[in-house]
Parts: C-alpha cells; sequence; structure tokens
C-alpha cells in the first residue's frame, strides 16, 4: 500500500486526505481497519527501537498476504519495507538489502499493474507516492559498505525510471502507427483533447484549463484500457555490468541523488520528509572497478547556489565577477569532489531535481570556464540509452530547418495578453543560421535539407515533413508562462500568467511556427504547438531535435520520469536527442552557436557532446577576440539530454 495512505490512516482526519488522486483515495478507503491498526503498531516498534518484536510482526504479516498481487488494495509493500527497516536495525545488512529490494520491486510492479490503466497524470501522481523503498534499499547498501550491494541498488534505481514515460510512449506509439482499427477513434479523440489542453495552457483561464484536463485524463484512461500490452513494459533490474561495458574508453556515468532516508527508524516517518536530505553522487567508470560514492552535503545548499548562480547566468547584465563568484561556490559543492575522484574526460550524468538543467560547462576552472578544460559532460534521460544501437534508418531529409515563422493574426489572438502580432520580434539572426547551415548541409555529400522560412514555417508543414526527417532544427520563438509579452533580441516571448510564479515556471513552453489569417479553430495549423500535439507526431527516426528557440527546457521535474515539458514531448514522439535551451537566449549568438554544432556534426563527424563543447568553445572565443562579453548567457544557454552519439 502507499506509505502516504498508511500515514494518514494513524492520524484523525479523512484517510483520503493524503492521497494525490481519486485511485489513491479509493485504494485508501478500502484498507480494512484491523490490518491498518496491526500495521501501525509494527512500524511504532520500529520508531522505538524494537526491532526484534517488529520483525516477527512483519514476517506474520507477510504470511498472510502472500500471493497478493502488488497493485491491489492491501499489498505486501508496507510490511517488505517495514521487514526490511527491522532487519537493518539489527545489523543485518544482507537480510535488510534483500527485503528492501524485494520491495521496491514490488513497488515498481505496482506501478505498472495500476498506472498502466491510468492517464499520463494519474500515472504519474500514483507513482510518486512517497514510498522510500529505493532510498531504504540504497542507505542501506551505503551503510553496509559492500559494493556488490551498491551495485544493486543502482540496478533497483534503473529499473525504477522511467516507466510512466515508458507506458505513454507505448500507448501512442501503437495508436499512432494506425494498424488497429479499434485504437483509431480512441486515437482522433486524444489528439483532439491534448490540443485543446495545449490550447488552454495558453489561452484559458483556470476553469476552462481544468475542463480540458478532465476530458484529456477520460480519453487517456480509454486508450490506456486498449493498450494493456504497456505494462508488460517492466525492465526490472537492469545489469549494471552491461551499462558498465557500454561505456566509451575515458568515460563516467555519474548518478545524483538525494537521499532523504538514511537509518532503520526512518521508516514510514512522515517527519523526515521535512529533513534537508543529503546529495550523492555514484560513479560508474568505464572498463572496470566498483561504483563510487561520493557525498556531496546536504541538498538545501546545492539547491539554493544553484539557484543564485542560475539567476545569474539567465541575466546578460549580471558582473562576470558575481557570475563566477556564485559559481565557484556551486562548482566548491557540486563539482569540486566529483572532479577529484572522477578522472574520467567524459562525464554521461542522470540527474534529479534541479541539477538535471545544471550548465556544466559553463562551471568556472581557474581563470576560464570547465568548457575549456579537458571535460565533456552529456545529460541522459535514462541509463539505458547507452545501450541504445545505432540509428541506420534512412530519412527522406538530412536536415528540416525552420526559421523566423511570424505568428499570424490567428496565432497571436491565441495568446493571453498578446494579440497583437507586431508583439513578436522578428529573428533576423535564424535566418543568417539557416543560411548558413544550408552552404554546410549544401558541401556535404548525402545531405539533403529542408528549410522552412517565415511564412512558409507553417505548423501544417512541420507536421508534414518532420516525420521524414534526420535532424530538426527550431529556430522559432519559445512562448512560456511569464510576466510580459516579448522580448526584442531573444527568442523568447513570455506571458502574463494568472498563476503562482512556481506554477507558471512549471508550465509548458509552446514553439510558434507561421499561421495562416484565419485557422478556422483548426490547432493542427493554428501556429502554434505545443508538448501534447509534439508528442502525438512520429519522430522516431529523428537524431537530433535542436530546438533552438528560448526556455525550451521550461518544465516540471518528477521522481523517476525526469524533464517535462518539450523534453519528454519529443522523447514521447520518438527523437533520440533532444538539445534544449536553459534561458532566453540571444538571437545572434545563437546563429553563431547553431553553425559551429553542425560544422562540428557534419565536417567533424563529432558526437553529441563533442560538438555540443565544441560550438560553446567557438562561441566564446569568437566573443573574446571580439572585445565582447564572454558572460556564459551568451554561449552556456544550451544542453543536450537523451542518446549521447
Amino acid at each position: 500500500m502507499p506509505r502516504a495512505c498508511a500515514r494518514v490512516a494513524a492520524r484523525p482526519r479523512s484517510r483520503c486526505s493524503g492521497a494525490r488522486s481519486t485511485s489513491q483515495c479509493a485504494i485508501a478507503a478500502r484498507i480494512p481497519a484491523t490490518t491498518t491498526r496491526s500495521r501501525t503498531s509494527r512500524w511504532v516498534r520500529v520508531w522505538q527501537g524494537r526491532f526484534r518484536e517488529a520483525e516477527a510482526g512483519f514476517r506474520t504479516m507477510l504470511d498472510r498476504l502472500h500471493g497478493v498481487p502488488a497493485g491491489s488494495e492491501i499489498s505486501p509493500l508496507f510490511s517488505q519495507h517495514g521487514l526490511a527497516a527491522a532487519l537493518w536495525g539489527q545489523g543485518r545488512h544482507a537480510e535488510a538489502f534483500e527485503a528492501a529490494a524485494l520491495a521496491e520491486s514490488t513497488r515498481q510492479q505496482a506501478v505498472r499493474e495500476v498506472a498502466a490503466g491510468l492517464s499520463d497524470e494519474q500515472a504519474l501522481a500514483f507513482q510518486e507516492q512517497d514510498y522510500a523503498t529505493l532510498d531504504h534499499a540504497l542507505a542501506i547498501a551505503l551503510d553496509s559498505g559492500d559494493a556488490h550491494l551498491l551495485e544493486r541498488a543502482w540496478a533497483l534505481a534503473i529499473g525504477a525510471r522511467g516507466q510512466v514515460t515508458a507506458m505513454q510512449a507505448e500507448r501512442l506509439a501503437r495508436a499512432r502507427a494506425g494498424d488497429e482499427p479499434s485504437l483509431q477513434p480512441l486515437w482522433l479523440e486524444w489528439q483532439r483533447a491534448s490540443s485543446a489542453l495545449d490550447r488552454a495552457q495558453l489561452q484559458a483561464g483556470e476553469p476552462e484549463h481544468a475542463q480540458a484536463r478532465a476530458r484529456l485524463d477520460r480519453a487517456e484512461r480509454r486508450l490506456a484500457q486498449a493498450v494493456p500490452q504497456a505494462r508488460a513494459l517492466a525492465r526490472g533490474d537492469a545489469d549494471l555490468a552491461a551499462v558498465r561495458a557500454a561505456l566509451p574508453a575515458d568515460s563516467a556515468l555519474v548518478w545524483l541523488h538525494d537521499l532523504q532516508h538514511v537509518k532503520p527508524t526512518d521508516f514510514a516517518n512522515a517527519a523526515v520528509d521535512l529533513d534537508d536530505p543529503d546529495s550523492w553522487a555514484f560513479v560508474l567508470q568505464a572498463g572496470h572497478g566498483a561504483v563510487t560514492a561520493i557525498r556531496l552535503g546536504p541538498a538545501g545548499a546545492i539547491a539554493s547556489a544553484f539557484a543564485d548562480w542560475q539567476a545569474t547566468l539567465a541575466t546578460p547584465t549580471s558582473t562576470l565577477d558575481l557570475v563566477r563568484s556564485r559559481g565557484a561556490t556551486l562548482a566548491a559543492l557540486a563539482w569540486a569532489p566529483i572532479a577529484r575522484a572522477v578522472p574520467a574526460r567524459r562525464l554521461f550524468v542522470v540527474a534529479e531535481g534541479p541539477l538535471l538543467r545544471m550548465p556544466w560547462p559553463a562551471l568556472p576552472d581557474r581563470d576560464g570556464y570547465l568548457v575549456e578544460r579537458d571535460r565533456q559532460f552529456h545529460v541522459l534521460n535514462h541509463e539505458h540509452e547507452l545501450l541504445a544501437a545505432t540509428s541506420t534508418r534512412a530519412m527522406r531529409h538530412a536536415l528540416l530547418a525552420v526559421a523566423d515563422p511570424r505568428g499570424g493574426s490567428d496565432a497571436a489572438s491565441t495568446l493571453r495578453d498578446c494579440t497583437d502580432p507586431s508583439a513578436l520580434p522578428p529573428l533576423p539572426g535564424a535566418r543568417r543560421e539557416v543560411e548558413r547551415l544550408a552552404s554546410l548541409f549544401g558541401a556535404a555529400q548525402d545531405a539533403t535539407m529542408l528549410a522552412l522560412v517565415g511564412e512558409a514555417a507553417s505548423e501544417a508543414r512541420f507536421r508534414s515533413e518532420a516525420p521524414h526527417s534526420a535532424l530538426l532544427h527550431l529556430a522559432t520563438h519559445g512562448i512560456e508562462a511569464g510576466s510580459g509579452c516579448a522580448v526584442g533580441g531573444t527568442r523568447g516571448l513570455s506571458l502574463r500568467a494568472d498563476e503562482a510564479p512556481s506554477k507558471a515556471a512549471a508550465a509548458s513552453t509552446a514553439l510558434l511556427f507561421a499561421a495562416p489569417a484565419t485557422s478556422a479553430g483548426d490547432s493542427a495549423d493554428d501556429g502554434l504547438l505545443g508538448s501534447l500535439e509534439i508528442a502525438a507526431l512520429d519522430l522516431s527516426g529523428v537524431q537530433w531535435a535542436v530546438l533552438a528557440a528560448c526556455s525550451t527546457a521550461a518544465g516540471s521535474t518528477h521522481a523517476y520520469e525526469g524533464l517535462y515539458g518539450l523534453a519528454r514531448a519529443f522523447r514521447l514522439a520518438g527523437a533520440r536527442t533532444v538539445l534544449l535551451s536553459l534561458w532566453p537566449v540571444d538571437d545572434d549568438a545563437t546563429a553563431q552557436w547553431s553553425e559551429a554544432l553542425y560544422a562540428a556534426r557534419l565536417r567533424a563527424s563529432m558526437d553529441t557532446p563533442a560538438a555540443m563543447q565544441h560550438a560553446q568553445r567557438a562561441v566564446l572565443a569568437a566573443r573574446r577576440a571580439a572585445k565582447q562579453s564572454e558572460h556564459p548567457w551568451y554561449w552556456a544557454g544550451f544542453f543536450a539530454i537523451g542518446d549521447w552519439r
């Protein structure tokens, strides 16, 4: 059972008040009162340090629950987790780890069983119930000092990562394939509902948004129930040896994780959730050797230092002294301990929370920046991306480039508080950018390019051509919730949001395309392409999706699932690697960065992290040579996530 529901059962309030969705509330309401009372006594014994008594009680309950499915209303999960805590409290680490591993496997199975029939949002809420089985397995492994247990704990984390995304991707792929007539009406309704929600996020108020969300939830549940195979996408415990073998020479895999539950008495203890967790870096180096565990320190201090530095990075008028000072503070906390322990030249990073958006190359290093040293960084959604086969699929276009579309009157009127099309600044740098890319691709053999510029860059044309392109380059405006209508010289458009700032920051970004003067309400060609509309496309042949617009990395981050917004949308559509912007990027500097990026890719056949480093170095060097500001805002605004090749 979800720990959140178990906790509220012991408190004088509604059992459903702690549930995050109606499905969880219903499950919580069906827990027999006798089971809840006996369970409460067992976890209290753990808190009291009466570990042997707690062990006996949990074993008795597990005997009663033998054979009960993981996703049932009376799951063995709680008792498995409690047994792990009781054994850990007695110093029986090996047995405790086995119990914790079983509990985490049960939790993952419950997600697959229950979430397979829920909408994407409901499945996410179900998975994010506060049940710290993975943390306990990891903490037990650390406490034991057993390198083998630590490796197994990481394998459990790999199994947990991306389950909801994998299920959603399977549903969408099955539906868009069009091979099953029974799915077609469900798929059509999903597309209509998703477009309506994308539109409501930019156009409508809270009531309309809630109605659009409810409609999409209904459509997704119907589609989910028609694709039951999604629950069979279990990867289970991954073989970390296979991941190690897939690492290129002179590279390392770094998993950043905040560990909240670190001792036996943290079991089912809500007070622990208020404590500041510790941030850890777990490192797997290419070749051989055990997993290295590096304690970085309090997560709150790291997050605060990152937020301070991020604020200066996103503000080109901030002084370089302030940028470097704040960056040095963060580097001392989050990078220096890793750098001392990991000599590898290339680091693949699996991160959670705010550090997922960390622009590592912009960290100060001596009198320069980390980008100038012999270190390369690449962010992975999942460790399995190291194992992905190289794509050999032939595509109609080597590159589909979109540049400087001007949203027609219909597109502009869609935007809250932004009804004047002239408020959208032109992007001359984007046009020059595509002209230079055309020269690059024209000089390359077997590299055909299709450029959609200005009024030709319609949403309908993009929808038609993108599935047949190996590389996508979108040099347009990114639209997100914010405080103004437009910012000149950048590829961004902010919308005045009625929501609180925290909600606005988590809102998905949409991409602007050219739109007809009127679209007769056709959201498929209204000039605004939102995350859900992107997810409906078949981009399984796309190697790179370069979102050269403003703040395309906007979106919430979620435990186990990573970054949402446009990043997840392109991932659901099948794109292997997405290149995203961290802030409102400069039009001219982005054009320069893009040219250097593709030159590295085409002329030198560089992989993604090498091409990214080359492009950032090129812009930085050019600005220094021209005696222009070397503020990282100009050259460090992009990062890549996904397949590294």
